[in-house]
């Protein structure tokens, strides 16, 4: 029997053996705040202290820097040159603002100075009212400053901008422009009022309000054009005029005011209607006595009637303003004398007059927000 040839042996393939892997590091520990390893040395974390310190120091000082800067750039170079008002794209800046308010607060001051060192005696109780009422109209001018500096040079503005086309017109620069002398005479005039009486005290004015000389003369010089313009547009006004004397009543209900007028015209005097409905709430009614007065110091609806009425004439209820009036003309004289106070008043009138038609065509825009302190 035949013997079957053995096979050798396949032989087995075994892994190599796996070489041990290196040991995990031990798991890092979470280092203190601001990086302070724990591992290190005493000197390293004191030298790493003082970086942390002098890094924050830095900080500290460029926030400090970066606010002031802020405060420098608002309160030294915006809010100077930010406009409380523009005219005719022209704008007037919050520093001239400032330093003109500053000029009328010590005007004001000065003349309320003036009138308690000219007290009158102490016995003369009407005087003493009269003082009394002038103070009190100087201290509420006083707390309304800062609208009227902006008024004023706003108009002041639009006055200069309205010189050219009145020198167009005929009217002499001569008579417009004043002259050096009476710029230094109004100066003179101003010292007295502020209390100046040396030149270290009017420097010192100056420095107070934050003007200087010349900028306080360019204020006279705006003042001087407008009282010359004042003239100027009244040069033809005739200083005897017709005028009237009467007295008026003045009704909120117009039912109340036609009652009144079919009272008088039935006989009843004035005064005992004026007494009736002085007593009755509901007809609102006030009256005054109008003393010798020309055109144009009154209203239009009492010139019209007034300058055409015969003496004791009665006139039907007149409307003015929303309200009912009754006017009774008592005397008419055709060519009487104006007194002072009228001229005054006339000139200003006029002045007034052209001066609201300069600001209608003027382009204004106020900007009160910015005309805080």
């Amino acid at each position: 029997m035949p013997i079957r040839q053995r096979t050798a042996p396949r032989p087995i393939h075994r892994p190599a053996a796996r070489r041990d892997a290196p040991p995990a590091p031990p798991p890092r520990q979470r280092p203190l705040l601001f990086n302070f390893d724990p591992t290190l040395s005493s000197v390293e974390r004191g030298r790493r202290q003082t970086q942390w310190v002098i890094l924050g120091t830095i900080v500290t000082v460029i926030l400090i820097a970066l606010v002031g800067g802020v405060g420098f750039y608002i309160n030294a170079i915006r809010q100077p040159s930010a406009p409380v008002a523009i005219v005719n794209g022209e704008p007037i800046r919050h520093d001239t603002w400032q330093h003109y308010q500053a000029l009328l607060t010590a005007e004001l001051q000065g003349e309320g100075a003036q009138l308690q060192a000219n007290a009158p005696p102490p016995g003369d109780t009407a005087a003493l009212a009269q003082q009394q009422t002038q103070l009190n109209a100087l201290q509420q001018q006083l707390s309304s400053v800062g609208d009227q500096a902006a008024n004023d040079l706003i108009n002041a503005q639009i006055i200069a901008g309205a010189i050219p086309a009145l020198e167009k017109s005929g009217a002499p620069a001569s008579q417009i422009v004043p002259t050096p002398a009476q710029v230094d005479t109004a100066l003179d005039q101003e010292k007295k009022l502020i209390g100046v009486n040396t030149d270290s005290q009017y420097q010192q004015a100056l420095s107070s309000i934050g003007m200087d000389d010349a900028q306080l003369r360019a204020v006279l010089t705006a003042r001087l054009e407008e009282t010359n313009i004042t003239n100027y547009l009244s040069k033809d006004l005739q200083t005897v005029q017709p005028q009237v004397k009467a007295r008026i009543m003045t009704f909120g209900d117009a039912s109340k005011a036609a009652a009144a007028l079919k009272a008088l015209r039935d006989g009843q005097q004035w005064a005992d209607v004026d007494a009736q409905y002085q007593k009755d709430a509901a007809a609102k009614e006030t009256s005054r006595d109008v003393d010798w007065t020309p055109k144009g110091l009154e209203d239009s609806v009492f010139d019209q009637f007034a300058f055409g009425a015969q003496p004791f004439q009665i006139s039907d209820v007149l409307s003015d303003t929303g309200n009912s009036e009754i006017i009774q003309v008592e005397d008419v004289a055709p060519a009487r004398p104006l007194s002072a106070d009228q001229i005054s008043q006339i000139k200003s009138k006029t002045y007034n007059d052209w001066l609201t038609k300069q600001t209608t065509d003027a382009q204004v825009q106020r900007f009160p927000q910015n005309m805080g302190t």
